[in-house]
């Protein structure tokens, strides 16, 4: 359960950082931001098809991509 609390304390930390002006060099530092970027990016990237509702995403999806456009526009 910790790793779902990881994005979190990072943004803490950076919310914390930009308030003090003692770590104004590494807040300005792009690069700092470019790593969190990627690992955020690995990190909701290895999500994929995880969680009991994910079937009935795909399921919906399906059953919209076949159908055509005017017909989901059609409110019943």
């Amino acid at each position: 359960m910790f790793v779902y609390l990881f994005p979190l304390l990072i943004l803490s930390i950076f919310a914390y950082l930009e308030e003090s002006d003692r770590f104004s060099s590494i807040v300005k530092s792009k690069f700092i931001y470019l790593i969190f970027f990627i690992i955020f990016v690995i990190f909701i990237g290895f999500r994929n098809e995880i969680g009991c509702d994910w079937q009935f995403y795909r399921l919906n999806f399906e059953n919209i991509s076949s159908t055509p456009l005017n017909q989901l526009l059609i409110i019943e």
